[in-house]
């Protein structure tokens, strides 16, 4: 008896202080965009908390910054507490990749799923952990994201047809059903000793073999122009892709054991055959803004973007819009900001991190160089972003205009938000990066005390200042619930 009360006391000192709300849904979806999302699946067996797989690039949660986390379950026993279960799931998670700090981890979500609600039913679907991860931001991976923003603007600028809204890719597709087609019994995993290699697959008019896949083959999606530069490519094979945005590269894992931390030193060059070109290949995982700009059309207005680290994505979507329908389409009104600078974490004050910049800017060229400029100047930080510092900035350089759009990062929390109180035009909010199962509420009250809104791909959420104490908001799987004028997530455990 004293084993499992050691393990429990234990489990609960690991997961002490993390963020944990339980939703209860009908199944979950598993996400099909997992390479651009930054995204990892750990499969679990039912009611177990071992790892069976992991799908996605290991590799990037070397540098990956805060992590939001969907522990799936499923609801049987539906009485039964599955809180230690679960917290066995985040442990194995934090075992797994023991680099990764319980401080980074931002929320974790249980969802359990309702149609589980019968062992026979609840046996057969999926049970383990998605993690949701933010890249750090560095002086390294801010050059990176500049040098992706370079790669697609550079297509713009050619043809601007190049830059499609995200289709679920063959890749995306096949690797999912693998998945299941591996829960499902219908191929087996490969036994004997371990081994992580480069893989070849056919490039042509037919794509790849796809019976030479596996379900556990780790895929890094980079440029050509990345790939050449970090010697992953040979100058053959980037001058065969050099008209595509993004190129797959597959590398393969034999053995029973679950893919490496360390992405492998190649021990021979890959060539052309090595790598998979989709053609046409979206550069934009997750068209938010674009949508919103279609459904929309606001007047008179500032835009206040994000352009910290991993939201390069979201300016690039600014620029198409700009580049097919010109500045007179939007505003020529801009503030972009970075979080700081150079300036190092202990020394950002709120209401004077800086990091700001604001220009009018009336044509595609303008809007460029000022949302470029402000990431060079940006090298390094923690997560949580002053917007309220740059929308304030917005206000002072803009007083003519009836209201601000800000594109802010779902996954960044606002840092002064205690400043919300010197603004006073309503704020409207493109919340890039959000999903069904996770909306962060920071956004919801920053709209609210603004008179302001948000707005998601599929959904506008207009009139929150009405929302009276103790009503709810539903948006997707998520219920918020107005508690002393603040949006705070409401807990599903017990019915």
């Amino acid at each position: 008896m004293k084993k499992p009360l050691f393990t429990l006391a234990l489990l609960c000192l690991i997961t002490t202080g993390i963020a944990q709300k339980t939703t209860r849904i009908d199944q979950y979806s598993l996400p099909s965009t997992a390479i651009e999302n930054k995204t990892i699946v750990l499969e679990m067996p039912y009611g177990q908390s071992s790892i069976l797989n992991i799908y996605g690039d290991t590799t990037a949660l070397l540098t990956a910054g805060n992590f939001f986390i969907d522990i799936v379950c499923t609801d049987y026993p539906s009485r039964l507490s599955l809180t230690v279960l679960n917290q066995q799931r985040l442990h194995s998670f934090l075992q797994r990749f023991p680099f990764i700090k319980k401080s980074s981890i931002t929320k974790v979500h249980i969802l359990r799923q309702l149609n589980g609600a019968e062992k026979e039913k609840a046996e057969t679907m999926f049970h383990g952990l998605v993690v949701r991860f933010a890249t750090r931001q560095t002086t390294t991976t801010m050059k990176e994201d500049i040098d992706h923003f370079d790669d697609v603007v550079e297509l713009l600028e050619k043809d601007s047809s190049v830059i499609t809204e995200h289709t679920v890719s063959k890749a995306e597709k096949d690797s999912i059903l693998l998945m299941l087609k591996l829960k499902r019994g219908q191929i087996s995993r490969p036994t004997g000793p371990v081994k992580y290699e480069p893989k070849p697959y056919d490039v042509g008019a037919t794509g790849y073999d796809r019976t030479k896949r596996s379900p556990r083959d780790s895929v890094v999606v980079i440029s050509p122009k990345q790939a050449l530069k970090r010697g992953l490519i040979t100058k053959a094979a980037y001058k065969a892709y050099d008209w595509t945005p993004w190129i797959n590269l597959y590398y393969h894992q034999v053995g029973d054991s679950v893919m490496p931390v360390h992405m492998p030193s190649l021990t021979r060059e890959i060539t052309v055959k090595d790598t998979l070109s989709v053609s046409r290949a979206p550069i934009i995982p997750d068209s938010t803004l674009l949508k919103i700009f279609r459904r929309l059309r606001w007047k008179n207005y500032t835009i206040v973007g994000d352009v910290t680290v991993s939201m390069y994505p979201y300016s690039t979507q600014l620029l198409w819009w700009i580049k097919n329908y010109s500045t007179d389409s939007v505003t020529s009104s801009y503030v972009f900001f970075n979080d700081g600078d150079e300036r190092p974490d202990a020394e950002k004050i709120i209401g004077r991190t800086g990091g700001i910049y604001a220009k009018e800017c009336n044509s595609f060229a303008a809007v460029k160089k000022l949302i470029r400029e402000t990431m060079e100047k940006g090298s390094g930080g923690d997560r949580p972003e002053n917007d309220i510092e740059a929308l304030i900035a917005g206000e002072r350089e803009f007083p003519d205009r009836d209201f601000q759009v800000l594109i802010a990062d779902n996954k960044a929390p606002v840092k002064d938000m205690a400043l919300v109180t010197s603004l006073r035009k309503p704020v409207r909010i493109i919340l890039c990066g959000a999903d069904p199962y996770f909306i962060n509420p920071d956004y919801l009250n920053l709209a609210r005390k603004t008179k302001g809104s948000v707005h998601l791909a599929e959904q506008d959420l207009n009139a929150l200042s009405l929302i009276r104490e103790g009503e709810a908001l539903r948006i997707g799987y998520k219920i918020f619930v107005l508690h002393e004028g603040l949006f705070t997530e409401k807990d599903e455990e017990r019915k």
